[in-house]
């Protein structure tokens, strides 16, 4: 599981990028694979991606060596590292014969291209002005961590720059690439100051922009 606590769920219909986290399950190969331990890894591949080179892959991939015996908690420690990189709904491992030993394979499903970006729910707020400073962009492959970013930079603007506290109520991505990002207004309940011994809390307040409802 990656730091953050946040999932993504992909299914035929909608692939859901809530709380996004890479805590995902992780299939290797065959049930019998495992039973070659101590054979030797010869090379190692990558396939199922388009749009992510595969040095990038490979680069993520540290416990798994070439010349060294297969080691099952290795393979998974590479499949997390894999995911991790963002760009991915799915990944698996595979061995094929290779010679004295076997050439483990990685599978991977990469994310949509995204094709469109849409918010709603605060209308108030010029959204489209910040989209232009947003790392996910129409016509590249998605990667959930730069938009986890995108999404808490974003209320960060809608506070500093508007004024308003915002949530994210609901956020989707489809398999076409078409991510939806409901956002609603949040209501600051009081204001609490604490730790100042000389300042006076109406001192303190009355430069504060923001303020209770």
């Amino acid at each position: 599981m990656c730091a953050g606590g946040r999932t993504m769920k992909l299914s035929s219909a909608r692939l859901l990028v809530g709380l996004i986290v890479l805590g995902l399950l992780f299939s290797v190969g065959s049930a019998n694979v495992w039973a070659q331990d101590s054979s030797i890894v010869r090379s190692i591949e990558v396939k199922g991606n388009t749009f992510v080179d595969t040095e990038t892959i490979k680069a993520s991939i540290l416990k798994t060596k070439v010349n060294q015996p297969t080691v099952e908690q290795h393979i998974l420690d590479d499949l997390r590292a894999i995911y991790d990189l963002g760009y991915f709904q799915d990944a698996t491992a595979s061995f094929e014969p290779a010679i004295a030993g076997v050439q483990v394979v990685f599978h991977v499903v990469e994310n949509p291209v995204v094709r469109d970006i849409s918010f709603s729910g605060m209308t108030q707020v010029p959204v489209a002005e910040f989209e232009k400073q947003m790392k996910t962009q129409i016509g590249y492959i998605l990667n959930i961590h730069d938009l986890w970013e995108d999404l808490n930079a974003l209320l960060e603007w809608i506070a500093t720059e508007h004024g308003y506290f915002a949530r994210v109520a609901d956020l989707s991505a489809d398999t076409d690439g078409r991510i939806d990002v409901r956002l609603v207004q949040t209501t600051l309940k009081d204001v609490v100051i604490e730790g100042n011994e000389k300042t006076k809390d109406f001192v303190i307040q009355r430069e504060l922009s923001f303020e209770p409802g």
